[in-house]
């Protein structure tokens, strides 16, 4: 049953891709969703969850996205994607931070408050404590604080930074 649930999920998502290459955004992400929730255990659903948060994003949804990823972080730990996924969330809290992205967008996102960068930051080093993504994410903790005006947060969190990553 599993291989002919993965083979209906796959079919899916390649008429998700079609849609979202042809333009139709809205299908595609609509596709994608059915298939996490119609096959939750496929190989296929986290593939699934990480094209609808990138099309989440692409559309100037960072917040969403940045949920849609956690969301295979959380679900699909075993996928293949789960690395990609950490490093989605660190790119979509450094743009959110410094209003720098790396794709164009359509849509610009509204500003994204500090309270929650230090939040999408705390998730990517929760996510993922020894990841090339951790040290960066503390320090822009650091800085957030600092730009806050909060110096005893700030020094904890550069602290953290040299105490958890003495070598960056």
């Amino acid at each position: 049953q599993k291989q002919s649930q993965e083979a209906a999920a796959v079919a899916m998502i390649r008429d998700a891709k079609t849609a979202a290459s042809t333009g139709d955004k809205g299908r595609a992400q609509d596709i994608y969703k059915s298939v996490v929730k119609q096959y939750p255990f496929t190989d296929s659903a986290a593939d699934a969850q990480f094209e609808y948060s990138k099309l989440l994003r692409e559309n100037g949804k960072f917040e969403d996205a940045y949920d849609g990823f956690q969301k295979l972080i959380t679900d699909f730990r075993q996928s293949t994607r789960f690395a990609e996924a950490v490093q989605q969330q660190f790119q979509i809290a450094e743009e959110s931070r410094t209003g720098k992205h790396s794709t164009i967008f359509v849509v610009i996102p509204a500003k994204v408050g500090p309270t929650k960068l230090v939040e999408m930051y705390q998730g990517v080093i929760r996510n993922a404590p020894f990841s090339k993504y951790s040290a960066p994410a503390m320090f822009a903790i650091g800085e957030i604080y600092q730009d806050k005006g909060d110096k005893a947060l700030a020094d904890a969190a550069f602290q953290q930074v040299v105490e958890n990553h003495p070598g960056t």
